[in-house]
């Protein structure tokens, strides 16, 4: 997912949450809501994984590297992170961090 898909996905999200919250309020102003809008936009930027979230080839070849089956391995982060409803910033690097993990688990469990 590119910087600009990303920034798209939040804008449509923010779009999303001003227009819940107005109708919720019985106003079409943002009056009242500074707090909470100041909070929506200091998540960080954290999202969750996306719908289309699949190995490219930069991901494939950073997992082979690590002697990690690039398949299993995205399959185990997939299922982890959908599981748990976890957010981040940016998977791809999320995933290289998750295939690190996985190549010292493996090293640990051989010792």
């Amino acid at each position: 997912m590119t910087k600009i898909e990303r920034l798209i996905g939040v804008n449509l999200r923010l779009i999303s949450w001003i227009r819940e919250h107005a109708k919720s309020q019985h106003t079409h102003t943002l009056v009242g809501l500074e707090d909470e809008l100041l909070e929506l936009l200091g998540s960080r930027g954290k999202t969750e994984m996306p719908k289309d979230f699949k190995l490219n080839d930069k991901m494939r070849d950073f997992a082979k590297a690590g002697g990690l089956d690039p398949e299993l391995t995205m399959g185990h982060f997939k299922d982890y992170w959908l599981a748990r409803g976890g957010q981040f910033k940016d998977w791809e690097r999320a995933f290289r961090n998750w295939c690190r993990n996985a190549k010292t688990y493996k090293e640990n469990r051989r010792a």
